[in-house]
């Protein structure tokens, strides 16, 4: 599930998922393509107190248990995955896209 800053959207859309018989829910909180200049993906999952807040609406909403995916673009990592446990979450995804990774070399 992916959306905006909006607890309106998140509250929907998981409860949407849920009502047509998803198991668990992952929470993309680390999309890079192109979202995050338009409020989603990584522009959520960057900042813990969002993340706190959009965990604690989904929590709120369904019954299912759900992860937050975590973007690995930021420079502390767990700082994130601790909001997503105190926004309720039941556990965090790693990684999506690690941007930047050029020049390396296998050898």
């Amino acid at each position: 599930v992916m959306c905006g800053y909006s607890k309106e959207d998140w509250t929907l859309l998981c409860k949407m998922a849920q009502e047509a018989g998803a198991d668990a829910l992952e929470l993309n909180l680390s999309c890079p393509h192109g979202m995050g200049e338009r409020g989603m993906g990584l522009a959520c999952g960057q900042d813990p107190e969002l993340v706190r807040n959009i965990c604690r609406w989904v929590r709120d909403a369904v019954t299912i248990p759900f992860f937050a995916k975590l973007t690995p673009n930021v420079t502390e990592i767990v700082e994130i995955a601790r909001a997503a446990k105190e926004g309720g979450a039941d556990g965090c995804t790693a990684t999506n896209t690690v941007s930047g990774l050029m020049g390396l070399r296998s050898d």
